[in-house]
C-alpha cells in the first residue's frame, strides 16, 4: 500500500511540475528529465508529456503565441512585440527535459526486457512505443520548423549526454519520417492508458501516424520532392484521418490547473493583451465566410473617429453579420498605436476556441483533404484536387458547427472559395490557413513554404524586421552547448531570424 501510494504522490507532483515549467526555465541538465524513473506508470508519463507538449506547442502563453502572431491569426491589443519580432530569440530546453523526456521514458521502459513486462499494464507494449514515438515525431518536426537543425540523435540521451550535437533538418526529417513509418506500420489491436488525445484508440494513432507523414511530405516539396512524394504516399498506405471524428485534439478537463489557454488568459485571468487580426476577419469578412461569427467575437461599439496612424485607421473595417459587428485590431503596430483602439472595438477569439474545455487541435480532416487536393496537382496521388479542396472547407466549417445550409452557399456561390487549377497553391493554401486559425506553428511553416496568404511585414517592427523564417537560438544554448549551437549556426547561416531553414530554401 505504501508503495502504491509512493507512486501516487510522485506521479501527481510530475504532473504538477510540468504544468509550472515556462519556457524561460533554464538549468544544466535540461536534456534529462527530472521525472524519469521506472516507478512511475507509463499512463502517467503519457498524460504528463501530452499535457505539457499541447501546453508548449499550441498554448498562446507559449510557442504558440508567436506562431499565431506570425501567422497573422492574432493582434497584440496591449503588448504587440511578437508581431513586430521585439524578440527573435527562444529557447527549447524544457522540451527535451519535459514531455519530450517522457515519451522517451515510455519507449526504454517498454523495450528494457527488465520492465517490459511490468509496463505492460498500460498497453501492449508496441502500442506504447508507437503512440510515443508519433508524438516525438510531432515533437520533433514542431521543434525543427521553428528552429531548423536541433539536436536530435544525441538528444534524449539523459545522463549519458548532457551536450548533444545538432542533426541538420534534413536528417530530422528522414528519422521523422522514418518513425512515423515504424509507428503507423507496429500499431495492433488493444488500448493502452493515459491517453488524454485519443483515449486509447489505436486505430485512430494509426491514422495519425498516416496523416503526419503526409504533412511532413508535403513539407519537403520544394527542396525533395521525391522523399516528399515517398512519404506523403507511405502515410497514404497507412492509412489517414476520413472524418473529423479522427481529429487528433487534446480536450481541456477545465479549471485553473486544465483550463483552455484562451480561456485562462481572457476569462480566468481577465487578460485582454490579444484580439483576432485584421488580416483573419477581413478574409473572412471580405468572402462572407460563415465562419466569422464563429472565429471571432462581435465588438462592443464601432470606431468611427479616426485613430492613430491614417494606415492604422485604413485597416479598421467593421463587417456585419446578422445583425452583429466585427472588426479585426490592425496587425503589426507599436504598443502605443495598437491601443488607439478600445477593447469594446475590435473582436476577440470567438466562444468556440475560449470557453473553458474547448481543444486544441493538433491535426484535422480539413488539413488532410487540403494535403491530398495539393498532392494530386502536384501529380504524387490520382483523383480530383477539386474534390479534395472542397471537402477540406466543408470539414473546417462542421468541425465548428456551421450550418450545412450556409456550409453549400459557401461553397457553391462564393467566388472566393472556388478552385483554381492554375494558381492550386493559392486556392489550397488560403483555404487551409482559414481551416488552421489558431495552429499557428503549423500556418506559420506553411506560409513560409508556399507564400501564402500574401501576409504583409509589420509596419513598425522592431529594426525593421519581416515576418520570421525561423526564431534564433537562445542564449542557454550558448551557456549549456557551446560547441554544438556553434556548428549549427555554422551550418545554416546566422542565428537570426531571415535566416531559412532547410525545407525554406535554407542550407541542407
Amino acid at each position: 500500500m505504501k508503495k502504491i501510494l509512493n507512486i501516487k504522490l510522485l506521479s501527481l507532483l510530475l504532473i504538477s511540475s510540468l504544468l509550472t515549467i515556462s519556457c524561460s526555465d533554464f538549468s544544466e541538465d535540461y536534456r534529462v528529465s527530472p521525472f524519469q524513473t521506472s516507478s512511475v506508470p507509463t499512463s502517467y508519463l503519457l498524460s504528463s508529456a501530452q499535457k505539457d507538449l499541447v501546453g508548449r506547442f499550441l498554448d498562446i502563453a507559449d510557442y504558440d503565441g508567436f506562431g499565431s502572431a506570425y501567422a497573422q491569426y492574432i493582434a497584440g491589443k496591449t503588448y504587440t512585440d511578437e508581431e513586430r519580432v521585439e524578440t527573435e530569440q527562444t529557447g527549447f530546453s524544457n522540451l527535451y527535459a519535459g514531455g519530450m523526456a517522457n515519451l522517451q521514458e515510455i519507449i526504454n521502459l517498454n523495450t528494457d526486457p527488465a520492465t517490459s513486462s511490468t509496463v505492460a499494464v498500460s498497453g501492449a507494449n508496441n502500442n506504447q512505443i508507437a503512440v510515443s514515438k508519433i508524438l516525438l515525431a510531432w515533437s520533433f518536426m514542431n521543434v525543427s520548423d521553428i528552429w531548423g537543425h536541433a539536436p536530435y540523435t544525441e538528444a534524449l540521451k539523459g545522463s549519458q549526454n548532457f551536450s548533444p550535437a545538432y542533426n541538420t533538418q534534413k536528417q530530422i526529417y528522414t528519422g521523422i519520417i522514418t518513425d512515423l513509418k515504424d509507428a503507423g506500420n507496429s500499431i495492433t489491436t488493444g488500448t493502452i492508458q493515459g491517453d488524454l488525445i485519443y483515449n486509447g484508440d489505436m486505430d485512430k494513432w494509426k491514422k495519425l501516424a498516416g496523416s503526419l507523414l503526409m504533412r511532413a511530405g508535403m513539407r519537403l516539396s520544394n527542396v525533395d520532392a521525391t522523399m516528399g512524394s515517398d512519404a506523403f504516399n507511405a502515410g497514404m498506405t497507412i492509412g489517414s484521418f476520413t472524418s473529423n471524428a479522427d481529429n487528433a485534439i487534446y480536450a481541456y478537463a477545465g479549471g485553473e490547473l486544465n483550463g483552455n489557454p484562451y480561456w485562462l488568459s481572457f476569462t480566468n485571468q481577465n487578460r485582454l493583451d490579444h484580439a483576432v487580426s485584421n488580416t483573419m476577419v477581413d478574409m473572412l469578412g471580405e468572402n462572407n465566410d460563415p465562419r466569422l461569427p464563429i472565429y471571432a467575437k462581435p465588438i462592443v461599439s464601432e470606431a468611427t473617429t479616426p485613430v492613430g496612424p491614417a494606415d492604422f485607421w485604413a485597416k479598421y473595417k467593421v463587417y456585419t453579420v446578422n445583425g452583429q459587428k466585427y472588426a479585426g485590431q490592425p496587425w503589426g503596430y507599436s504598443n502605443d498605436n495598437a491601443t488607439e483602439l478600445t477593447v469594446e472595438q475590435v473582436s476577440f477569439v470567438g466562444t468556440a476556441f475560449q470557453d473553458e474545455k474547448a481543444p486544441s487541435v493538433l491535426m484535422s480532416f480539413a488539413e488532410v483533404e487540403f494535403l491530398k487536393a495539393e498532392a494530386v496537382a502536384r501529380t504524387w496521388i490520382s483523383g480530383d484536387a477539386e474534390t479534395f479542396y472542397k471537402n477540406g472547407i466543408r470539414a473546417s466549417m462542421e468541425q465548428y458547427g456551421v450550418a450545412a445550409a450556409d456550409i453549400t452557399t459557401y461553397v457553391d456561390t462564393e467566388p472566393f472559395a472556388q478552385y483554381n487549377a492554375a494558381n492550386y497553391l493559392k486556392s489550397i493554401t488560403e483555404q487551409k490557413w482559414l481551416a488552421m486559425y489558431l495552429q499557428g506553428l503549423n500556418a506559420w511553416a506553411e506560409w513560409r513554404r508556399t507564400g501564402f496568404p500574401a501576409l504583409q511585414n509589420a509596419t513598425e517592427a522592431s529594426e525593421g524586421r519581416a515576418i520570421p523564417r525561423r526564431r534564433a537560438y537562445a542564449q542557454a544554448e550558448f551557456d549549456l552547448n557551446k560547441t554544438n549551437v556553434e556548428a549549427a549556426i555554422a551550418a545554416m547561416g546566422a542565428n537570426n531570424t531571415t535566416t531559412k531553414v532547410w525545407w525554406d530554401g535554407g542550407n541542407e
